[in-house]
């Protein structure tokens, strides 16, 4: 390779150490790593290094935490028990509609029973009342308290979600995943019986100029979640009142 080089009179030092480079780079990539994962042959348990994961306990955790997330919308929704879906549910949700601010809560039946959910709020937990005609006062401290154990119920599904779609935790790419068309695409869209998050963002392949595109599929009970906190209007009620509470953009953000 160096003499044909040298023969065509393009050896330069940068050809060299080039060609050098790959030449290490393909014997170290070419060497076998020591194992550092593990897999039970029973499936009972993962190691990685020195940690083990079993996986009876990962179940048991996934179970806590939804339940978590159904136990505290129904103290905030003040429903008798979690709604859940109905059986026969067909979402809509145009993938070519790439229009700033739309996503699948733009169709039925979301769209028509958005403000609901916040009606009821309202005078479920006395958030306001008339103080004369057409005068109407707000309960900061309730709309406070409400505000902050919402948010509390997202931070468990989050969790959820990132053990169960492995939704990433660096801050660039973590706000990249959004229910709205924004300045990027949404990342959670539907497409008959199944959601997913479609990943568009990563450092490395930005920098690259080439961004990812990698699915993840939500499990039922993760699906399950979403579309409640989400469609019975629980996210727009905090969005209101998010605004109420710190302005339009902040309302905007938790709209999106």
């Amino acid at each position: 390779m160096y003499l044909a080089a040298l023969h065509l009179g393009q050896l330069t030092t940068f050809n060299m150490v080039f060609e050098l480079q790959q030449f290490v780079s393909s014997l170290v990539y070419n060497q076998v790593a020591d194992p550092h994962v593990y897999v039970d042959p029973e499936h009972q348990w993962i190691s990685i290094g020195k940690e083990t994961l079993h996986l009876q306990k990962l179940r048991e955790g996934m179970q806590h935490l939804i339940q978590t997330v159904k136990d505290m919308y129904v103290e905030l929704s003040g429903d008798s028990s979690w709604p859940g879906l109905p059986e026969s549910f067909n979402i809509i949700d145009d993938l070519n509609n790439t229009s700033r601010g739309y996503c699948f809560l733009e169709e039925e039946p979301f769209q028509s029973r958005m403000d609901s959910f916040f009606l009821s709020l309202v005078e479920r937990r006395k958030l306001g009342t008339l103080t004369g005609p057409g005068q109407w006062a707000w309960n900061i401290v309730a709309v406070r308290e409400f505000l902050e154990r919402a948010d509390r119920l997202w931070c468990h599904l989050i969790h959820a979600l990132f053990v169960g779609v492995h939704l990433s935790t660096r801050v660039a790419q973590f706000l990249q995943h959004q229910l709205r068309n924004v300045d990027r695409p949404r990342n959670l869209m539907f497409q008959g019986e199944e959601g997913f998050f479609l990943t568009r963002y990563s450092k490395t392949t930005n920098l690259k100029g080439v961004d990812s595109c990698t699915p993840a599929i939500l499990s039922q009970p993760l699906k399950e979640l979403l579309l409640v906190l989400l469609g019975s209007g629980f996210r727009e009620a905090q969005a209101i009142l998010a605004g109420l509470e710190h302005g339009e953009e902040a309302r905007w953000l938790y709209r999106t």
